[in-house]
């Protein structure tokens, strides 16, 4: 991603390797182009993505050098990879793949190689046993249909741009490698007589870095890991492995700290002020293509949280959450949906006390924008609920709506002295939710049709 260089060349300013405003090093633009190429021949050799690649690299191994010239970062040239940065820069390794991987290998070995027999039917039992080593963990692959998110996204390990065989301790680093870069952007990414519009870009940049890296994370919910292996492969494994309850937690609270989290846009009012727009205008550049001389924070937040919140109540993800609750041996081995609106609401709503053991507190104005959009999503569940959300779903954010309403209540009172903004916030949105609940709901008569193959 273009994102990328900005993290690059700030973290390598941030250490001293670079002076601020210089270009990336050439290291770094020659492994990046020689990855591409790689890449782009996999194509023309009959290569498809293999998005799953980089889940065949230790989180311990990115930067070890000795092991990625032999390994790369990926176990295939065919994904997308990002650029390996390290958290320590005494630590920093290869940025990209230096060789082709293990997949890479393999599938052009099943392609390309000779085996034994005079017709296609006398050389299946050689491509078969090469066809058989699928269940090696060095020939990891998904591809395209497999890398999405929410309905179109099951394994956490499957996703383009990510890192390593463990995303989430991968996330957790890129997010405090951006959160480190905000306060000194200006110094490590500007020379003297650089323009303002170079700030802004790297201010944007770092923003969908880090929104990225917990997008990433959506995926351990409900998810499981996917195997194409067949019946009889050595070491075959079953189609889905549940992700364990303790990891889909781990990254349920991950993504309310770090995607959802009371603080994430507050910046200091000297950087906003200096986030120029680009003055530059001809036939392929509009200037104002984001409809804004200053730099919409606002906009940006709620687009970024709101992702987060859709792709977490989708309708598709809910009902993966009950079927999973079904393949677990004991309660303490399910994620819930009870769960996951507890989480969500604890995290969104911490300003109005929600867990009882805080007094109720002012909002931000990006607080309450997310907080509107969370609460429209809980509304919209109990009284027009989307196709395919489970019933268990509707009543949950109903019980969901019912506490937090109490929480608000109990907020506005005036010994906690909140400003005319929240206290109206509050009482619009407690307000809200008791027309909601007083709302007739007109349910479908019939049971839903039967799911489609």
């Amino acid at each position: 991603m273009a994102h990328e260089g900005t993290l690059l060349r700030a973290t390598l300013a941030a250490s001293g390797a670079i002076a601020p405003g210089a270009a990336v090093p050439r290291e770094y633009i020659g492994q990046a182009l020689k990855e591409l190429v790689m890449h782009e021949v996999g194509h023309t050799l009959g290569l498809r993505h293999n998005f799953r690649g980089t889940a065949a690299i230790p989180m311990e191994k990115l930067f070890d050098r000795a092991y990625t010239a032999t390994h790369g970062t990926s176990a295939s040239v065919m994904d997308y990879n990002p650029p390996a940065i390290a958290l320590d820069r005494s630590k920093q390794g290869d940025y990209y793949s230096r060789t082709i991987g293990t997949y890479d290998r393999w599938a052009i070995k099943y392609g390309y190689a000779g085996v034994p027999g005079e017709t296609p039917d006398a050389e299946r039992p050689g491509l078969k046993a090469i066809a058989a080593q699928a269940s090696d963990p060095e020939h990891v692959f998904g591809t395209d249909e497999d890398a999405g998110f929410a309905a179109y996204g099951l394994d956490p390990t499957v996703t383009r741009y990510d890192q390593t065989s463990d995303p989430l301790a991968w996330a957790k680093d890129r997010v405090t490698l951006v959160n480190r870069l905000f306060d000194s952007l200006e110094t490590r990414l500007m020379a003297a007589g650089d323009g303002y519009p170079k700030l802004r870009r790297g201010f944007r940049d770092l923003l969908f870095e880090r929104w990225y890296a917990t997008l990433v994370t959506t995926k351990y919910l409900a998810g499981a890991y996917t195997s194409r292996d067949h019946r009889g492969d050595p070491n075959s494994r079953p189609p889905f492995v549940a992700v364990s309850a303790a990891r889909q937690r781990e990254a349920l609270a991950f993504i309310a700290d770090a995607g959802l989290g009371e603080n994430l846009y507050r910046f200091r009012p000297e950087l906003l002020n200096k986030l120029a727009p680009e003055r530059w205008w001809h036939w392929g550049v509009n200037p104002f293509s984001e409809g804004r001389i200053d730099f919409p924070l606002h906009d940006w937040a709620l687009a970024f949280q709101g992702t987060l919140v859709r792709l977490l109540t989708d309708p598709q993800v809910l009902s993966r959450v009950r079927d999973a609750e079904l393949r677990a041996d004991t309660r303490s081995q399910m994620v819930t949906i009870p769960d996951i609106l507890t989480t969500l609401t604890a995290s969104i709503w911490a300003e109005a006390g929600v867990q009882g053991s805080q007094r109720a507190r002012n909002t931000t104005s990006i607080r309450r924008d997310l907080q509107r959009l969370y609460l429209a999503r809980l509304l919209r569940m109990v009284v027009t609920p989307e196709p395919g959300t489970p019933e268990d779903a509707r009543t949950v954010a109903r019980a969901t709506l019912v506490s937090l309403s109490g929480a608000l209540g109990r907020a506005q009172a005036p010994a906690n002295e909140l400003d005319g903004y929240t206290q109206a916030h509050f009482a619009d949105s407690r307000q809200r939710i008791e027309q909601a609940l007083n709302a007739q709901v007109v349910q479908p008569l019939g049971p839903p049709p039967p799911p489609t193959r």
